[in-house]
């Protein structure tokens, strides 16, 4: 268990976002709050994504495109009117914890999908602590890129303290 005084970072990229997002939404009176410093999101589709593109991933997954065969459920959390967006809209996670969110700009999604497929806009929240951009290739590289940046970025995030 952590000490009184630790604190931990929770860091997500895209449906990792998400959980974490929902995670914070749905357990406001849990003391472990106390412990984290912030949750930084690369690229979550924080207020969701339109039902077609769930259904093109939802596809693509179902007929193995993307390398990852298997359940499909969890994709359709994503959904903008799915009970955990609507979870993380109406609970306001990012004024319980700091929240810091990495929008990608340029590149691409996945390769089934448009460009666009998590629009600018729904991947951050209103009134986050840091609202950042990264340049990537796709979806998938503004992790791994070492020309984006991205890690540079959540050690800035992670070095100053939130407003509390």
């Amino acid at each position: 268990m952590l000490g009184d005084y630790a604190k931990i970072d929770i860091v997500g990229h895209s449906m990792g976002g998400l959980v974490a997002a929902f995670w914070v939404a749905t357990h406001q009176d849990d003391p472990k709050l106390k412990s984290i410093h912030s949750v930084i999101t690369f690229d979550s589709p924080l207020q969701g994504i339109e039902e077609w593109k769930v259904g093109v991933a939802r596809t693509a997954i179902n007929k193995n495109l993307l390398g990852c065969n298997g359940d499909v459920t969890a994709i359709e959390d994503m959904n903008e009117s799915s009970s955990v967006i609507n979870a993380i809209f109406e609970r306001q996670p990012q004024t319980l914890v700091p929240f810091v969110t990495i929008r990608a700009i340029g590149g691409g999604c996945v390769p089934v999908l448009p460009d666009d497929c998590i629009t600018d806009a729904k991947a951050t929240l209103p009134g986050v602590w840091k609202d950042l951009y990264a340049e990537m290739g796709n979806h998938f590289d503004l992790w791994e890129s070492p020309r984006l940046g991205a890690k540079n970025l959540v050690i800035s995030a992670v070095s100053t303290d939130p407003p509390r």
